[in-house]
């Protein structure tokens, strides 16, 4: 939070550009990210709507938005967050012919959020939020898609600790479905688990 007030400062003195001082935006993803691991997710939930409001297409703190919503158990939150984080990572993956770099060298912001298990993590927290409004079309769709792409990565050796995210959150999902009454995809997610990620392991 002192580092915000200081960029302020920075801010109000410097004869930079925007976009050269878009880069010390990223404290608002460190700061979130410090908060949602002590649990304060209202807290963190008010510096990434602070953050978007600077940068409202940030794809952290889209993540982190999602991510917070996820916590704090609001599927709005999440759709809200998940959807545009999605959209604008399919945008900056054209923009970069499909090979994303860790570097935006048109703002000098670094992002941090490209990683695998991170669009893992944003899909599988859009799917727990369909099931709990309900919106099988929107669930159907990027469970397709979600399954899809695991499938292609069985064939490959993945990290164990990515494998693990995987299966946690494919019986996360599977327990909503259940709870939801969702009797058929919870069965379709468990043969799913069972059929590949677990034959390997077993």
């Amino acid at each position: 939070e002192k580092c915000l007030s200081i960029m302020q400062q920075i801010k109000n003195n410097s004869d930079k550009s925007s976009n050269d001082l878009s880069f010390y935006y990223s404290i608002y993803h460190i700061l979130a990210l410090a908060l949602i691991s002590q649990k304060n997710y209202d807290k963190a939930l008010d510096i990434i709507k602070e953050g978007l409001e600077k940068l409202p297409d940030e794809i952290d703190l889209l993540y982190d938005f999602a991510c917070a919503g996820y916590f704090l158990n609001d599927p709005s939150l999440i759709i809200k967050g998940g959807e545009s984080y999605l959209s604008n990572l399919r945008l900056l993956e054209q923009n970069e012919n499909n090979n994303i770099r860790l570097t935006n060298q048109e703002n000098n912001r670094i992002i941090s959020t490209t990683s695998q298990s991170a669009i893992f993590s944003v899909k599988c927290w859009l799917l727990i939020a369909y099931i709990q409004i309900n919106n099988t079309d929107h669930f159907a769709k990027l469970w397709e898609e979600l399954k899809f792409q695991l499938k292609a990565q069985t064939e490959n050796e993945q990290p164990s600790d990515y494998k693990n995210i995987v299966l946690t959150f494919l019986v996360i999902i599977a327990e909503s479905l259940l709870t939801q009454n969702q009797s058929r995809k919870f069965l379709e997610i468990s043969s799913f688990i069972l059929t590949t990620c677990l034959e390997h392991q077993l």
